[in-house]
């Protein structure tokens, strides 16, 4: 990790690590009293601090200073792949940054799959921050989990916020590029594995969804995922 998450700091003008981070800064990074870290308080600032204590194994740690990092306006809507590649795609998410995760059921996705720890909010909340961790970040996405895609169409879609929405299809004629400009709030939907059914396309182009692709080569959803949220981060920053 390049930086430490606390989640919940108290006030004052340290803040103690806990047992996990501090693990990793006694025994990864070999730290100790005087030395320096770098740490981020939740939705609030990260920066280097001094490690002023160690007591009982817990480090305690200047309180950060400074700006905070700017939320991303991102919005992932993703169909739950299987449990083992969603498991691996929290922490890259959290990375490549985005500000709510909406992942939904679908015609095509194993209504099992919702049952699986890939979806435990114990296991994803730890890969979000092990991601924001990676990139010294301090904003962890909303996560929604709506097993129903009929729900989700019915309940999300009609007030879902103004954006630039993209809707991932292989037969998509048109290229993040093209429709992503600087500063924009995007919103970005993933189907599963076997792709989006007439219907469930339908709805999304009903509510202003326009696809986009990532060529003739149809992509698993992990690969999908990581290229087109790296597409549009690209697009919102470049000027």
């Amino acid at each position: 990790m390049n930086s430490i998450l606390v989640l919940a700091p108290e006030p004052g003008e340290v803040v103690r690590l806990d047992a996990r981070a501090s693990r990793h800064v006694l025994r990864v990074l070999g730290k100790g009293v005087g030395d320096t870290v770098v740490v981020g308080l939740l939705h609030g600032p990260v920066a280097p601090v001094t490690i002023r204590a160690v007591e009982d194994g817990l480090v305690t740690v200047d309180r950060p200073r400074g700006p905070t990092p700017p939320v991303i306006p991102v919005e992932l809507i993703l169909a739950l792949p299987r449990p083992k590649a969603m498991k691996r795609l929290w922490g890259p998410i959290a990375s490549l940054g985005v500000e709510r995760i909406t992942v939904i059921g679908g015609e095509k996705v194993e209504a099992s799959y919702f049952t699986s720890h890939a979806v435990d909010p114990d296991l994803y909340r730890g890969r979000l921050v092990e991601g924001l961790e990676q990139v010294r970040d301090t904003r962890l996405p909303e996560v929604f989990i709506e097993p129903s895609f009929n729900r989700f169409a019915e309940a999300f879609l009609p007030t879902w916020p103004a954006s630039v929405r993209l809707l991932a299809d292989p037969a998509g004629e048109r290229s993040v590029r093209e429709l992503v400009q600087p500063g924009d709030t995007v919103s970005l939907a993933v189907g599963p594995e076997g792709g989006w059914t007439d219907r469930e396309r339908a709805a999304f182009l009903a509510h202003g969804f326009t696809p986009v692709s990532l060529g003739p080569r149809t992509l698993r959803t992990d690969t999908a995922v990581i290229a087109l949220l790296s597409l549009v981060r690209e697009a919102q920053t470049n000027a």
